[in-house]
C-alpha cells in the first residue's frame, strides 16, 4: 500500500514538472516566432537566448531525476545507514532575536537523536534586546548548551566560524536563529553523510506562516522552486551552489 502511494505521488510529481516543462517551451517558442527576424540580423542574441532556454529547461530535467540521483546515495550502504549515529553540533548566530531564539534552541534540542550525541552552540552576537537573558535561561534548563557572549556585534559570519572553532560533533548543524529543523525529520538529513563523498547537506525550507497571507502563499511558492527545482537539479549532479540551513561534515584532524 505504501509503495503504491509512493509511486503515485512521483508519477503525479514527474507528470506535473513535465506540464510545466511544455508550458514553458510553448511560451518560449511562441514569443521567438514573433521576433525571429531580429535573430537572424542578431546571431548572438539567438544564441544567448538558446543557452538560456536551455539552462532553465535542463534545471526541471534535472529536478525529475533527484529521487534517484538521492536514493542511490542513501541506499548504498542501507546496513550502515541504521548504525550511522555521528556526533552533531547545532551552530546558531543570533542578534536581537528575542521573539524566537528559544523556540529555535528548544526545537534542537528535540531532535529525534540521542543525547549524549548532540550539543546546541549558539552565539550571541552583540544582541541588545533580552536574547542573552533568555539563552541564561535556557542554560539552567540543558546542560548541553553552550552560549558565546559578544558584547560587540562582529558578523554572522565570524559568529558561525566560532562555533565551529569550539563544535565537538562530526556533523555540525547550522541554522539561523529564526529557523528550525522538524525534530522526527532530523535522521533524513544524517543518513547522506553515511556515504564518505557527502560533504554537505541542504535542508528544504517551508515558511512556518505560509497559509497566513497572500504575501506568505508567495513566498512559499518561491521556496518550492528554490529547493524542489533549483536545489533539488543541482543535487542531482551532486553540486549545490549554495546550501542553507545547512549541515556539514567536519573532517577531525588525528
Amino acid at each position: 500500500m505504501f509503495l503504491c502511494k509512493k509511486n503515485f505521488v512521483t508519477i503525479t510529481w514527474n507528470t506535473f514538472l513535465i506540464l510545466i516543462g511544455g508550458i514553458f517551451v510553448f511560451l518560449i517558442v511562441l514569443v521567438k516566432s514573433e521576433t525571429v527576424s531580429e535573430f537572424v540580423s542578431d546571431p548572438i542574441l539567438l544564441v544567448y537566448t538558446m543557452f538560456v532556454t536551455t539552462f532553465q529547461l535542463s534545471r526541471i530535467l534535472g529536478a525529475m531525476l533527484y529521487n534517484r540521483s538521492h536514493n542511490k546515495i542513501v541506499t548504498k550502504n542501507k546496513k550502515e545507514n541504521s548504525l550511522y549515529e555521528p556526533k552533531v553540533s547545532f551552530v546558531i548566530p543570533c542578534k536581537d532575536e528575542e521573539n524566537g531564539i528559544e523556540k529555535t534552541v528548544r526545537k534542537s534540542f528535540e531532535v529525534d537523536y540521542p543525547e549524549n550525541k548532540k550539543e546546541v552552540i549558539v552565539i550571541n552576537d552583540g544582541s541588545t534586546d533580552n536574547t542573552i537573558s533568555i539563552l541564561r535561561k535556557l542554560e539552567k534548563e540543558f546542560d548541553k548548551l553552550i552560549i558565546i557572549d559578544w558584547k560587540k556585534n562582529k558578523g554572522k559570519r565570524h559568529g558561525m566560524a566560532a562555533g565551529f572553532k569550539i563544535a565537538k560533533g562530526d556533523i555540525i548543524i547550522q541554522v539561523d536563529s529564526d529557523s528550525y529543523i522538524e525534530p522526527k525529520d532530523f535522521r533524513k538529513f544524517i543518513k547522506p553523510f553515511s556515504n564518505n563523498k557527502i560533504g554537505a547537506v541542504c535542508a528544504h525550507a517551508d515558511p512556518e506562516n505560509a497559509e497566513k497571507n497572500l504575501l506568505t502563499k508567495m513566498q512559499a511558492a518561491y521556496y518550492f522552486m528554490s529547493f524542489r527545482i533549483l536545489k533539488a537539479a543541482e543535487s542531482t549532479f551532486g553540486t549545490v551552489f549554495c546550501c542553507s540551513v545547512v549541515l556539514l561534515r567536519i573532517e577531525k584532524k588525528q
